[in-house]
């Protein structure tokens, strides 16, 4: 819905104004992306289609960078998961569709490639744990700074805002439950993040 973030009572005035500049950032970015999209579009657009797959990569580096997860485990089998997801929504657009029957593909191919079974339930633990890992790298920002523009625009687009405060509050004191993921909430994110 274009929610980034909310201002709570009592009004903190550096609180309105940090979010301000955030969003005003944001459409001035949204702005400029538009711009170069229809300059490139104006010059041959078969060319930004071929750019496309690398575009994505490059997109995805930087994000998961941001969140702090380039170099998990996991990484390769998130990013497979969101590259099945894009395809998905280009081939039958907002269609509703399950994560187990990605995991199952991905554990087939894993399978036929290393000779070896392995289970719909590693793939999806492994995706689990990158992206509780991000989670608790956000949570870690915002304990640091809760104005941080990273915190900021991935907290409520990657997460459920309650759940990256309950990881802040883990964070401050281990005898704390620790903050729950949503995978398709933060795959959606992702995808919304990239404008596909």
């Amino acid at each position: 819905k274009g929610v980034v973030f909310f201002i709570g009572k009592p009004i903190n005035l550096m609180e309105a104004i940090n979010v301000i500049k955030e969003v005003c950032r944001s459409i001035q970015l949204e702005r400029s992306v538009e711009l170069i999209k229809n300059t490139v579009v104006g010059l041959g657009g078969n060319t930004a289609v071929a750019n496309n797959k690398s575009g994505i990569n490059e997109d995805l580096n930087k994000t998961f960078t941001d969140l702090g997860i380039v170099s998990e485990s996991g990484i390769k089998d998130l990013t497979s998961l969101i590259r099945k997801v894009i395809d998905y929504k280009k081939q039958y657009g907002d269609q509703q569709y399950q994560l187990q029957e990605f995991y199952q593909e991905m554990a087939e191919k894993e399978s036929d490639m290393t000779d070896t079974s392995i289970g719909s339930k590693a793939i999806e633990q492994r995706i689990r744990r990158v992206i509780i890992k991000a989670l608790e790298n956000i949570a870690a920002i915002g304990c640091d700074d809760y104005y941080n523009s990273k915190f900021l625009e991935y907290s409520t687009l990657l997460f459920d805002f309650k759940q990256v405060k309950q990881e802040m509050r883990y964070l401050e004191n281990p005898k704390e439950e620790r903050g729950k993921i949503n995978i398709r909430k933060f795959i959606e994110g992702v995808i919304n993040k990239l404008n596909i």
